[in-house]
């Protein structure tokens, strides 16, 4: 559960991650519903820090911060 990418809108790294790949849906974690899922998603992973570097690339068995 929580896989996708997230990110926000008016993050640089963000912009250049959809740029780069514009075939996927970043998730916006400037909605909290979404915030609340990437967070949830990252702590059953095993992330225990209080920030993240975006964008954030989680899959089924993992975590990608500032993924490119």
């Amino acid at each position: 559960a929580g896989e996708g990418v997230y990110g926000r809108p008016s993050c640089s790294r963000c912009q250049a991650y959809k740029a780069a790949h514009p075939d996927v849906q970043m998730i916006d974690i400037d909605i909290a519903a979404n915030r609340a899922d990437m967070w949830a998603a990252l702590r059953l992973r095993g992330y225990a820090w209080q920030s993240v570097s975006l964008p954030v690339s989680i899959t089924a068995d993992g975590y990608t911060q500032a993924a490119r």
